[in-house]
């Protein structure tokens, strides 16, 4: 059955990340100026070459997209080898591999593998999941390395709410949210499809949601260079504040005049 063959294969693949990531990781920068590691590159082409051989699906990767004419993409699947380099440079635990099936437009499969943990969660076992937690304080979530405008936005939008910020580094942080653990994960910053897709099916396996702060509609994939728009990830509990800040995105980011 695939699901078990690519369990599999995520796990081999960890294997290799955590080889890297208990010796000394060689850095590299790519033209955008963001880190790159041979880790990326080696797990990047195993995972690839062992998919090839028990789908027909096309393999994007973040290593190697730029071979795609995505014009001809109708179904693929959407690789990050390494998720959170940053957080792996810095031996901080918190990286994983993403997988997720792309199908018109919509990331219908996901799979994140947390090498350190060995721990692999699927859109297809939401058993493993919690219903969200009843502190009575909204847990946030932000990204480590680009928080400082989301930050500033949820205190415009919280008013006499209390809320606890998780700053965090990769996909994990769907994790927590579909855990329970989170209510809402805010971002701003460019990033690019591979990082969100099967973080997204996963939460959409749940009945939660990641909603497109410019189209306000749910995230679609295979858009312009695999780029996304600011997004908004949120379980049903504060369905009613994440529906504010969707409304008032615009307003609350630019400049007044």
């Amino acid at each position: 059955m695939i699901h078990n063959q690519i369990i599999e294969i995520l796990q081999e693949a960890g294997n290799i990340l955590l080889k890297h990531y208990q010796g000394e990781v060689q850095v590299a920068s790519k033209s955008d100026n963001s880190p790159v590691t041979l880790a990326d590159i080696e797990t990047s082409d195993f995972i690839c070459k062992k998919l090839a051989t028990i789908t027909e699906v096309p393999i994007v990767s973040e290593e190697n997209y730029q071979e795609f004419n995505q014009n001809t993409l109708n179904s693929f699947w959407i690789l990050d080898p390494l998720d959170g380099t940053k957080e792996f440079i810095k031996k901080s635990d918190e990286f994983c591999i993403c997988l997720s099936l792309i199908e018109n437009n919509q990331a219908t499969r996901g799979f994140i593998y947390n090498p350190v943990t060995a721990q692999i969660f699927s859109s297809e076992n939401i058993e493993q999941f919690n219903k969200p937690h009843q502190n009575p304080k909204w847990q946030v979530s932000i990204s480590k390395s680009h928080n400082s405008r989301e930050k500033e936005l949820l205190d415009q939008t919280m008013g006499n709410n209390t809320y606890e910020v998780t700053y965090m580094g990769s996909a994990l942080k769907f994790i927590e949210l579909a855990k329970g653990n989170i209510d809402l994960y805010l971002r701003f910053a460019p990033c690019k499809e591979w990082d969100i897709a099967a973080g997204h099916a996963i939460l959409n396996s749940l009945g939660y949601e990641i909603i497109d702060l410019v189209t306000r509609e749910p995230v679609k994939y295979n858009k312009p260079g695999f780029l996304n728009n600011p997004f908004i990830a949120y379980n049903l509990k504060v369905k009613a504040l994440a529906q504010h800040i969707i409304e008032n995105y615009e307003a609350m980011v630019m400049p007044s005049k």
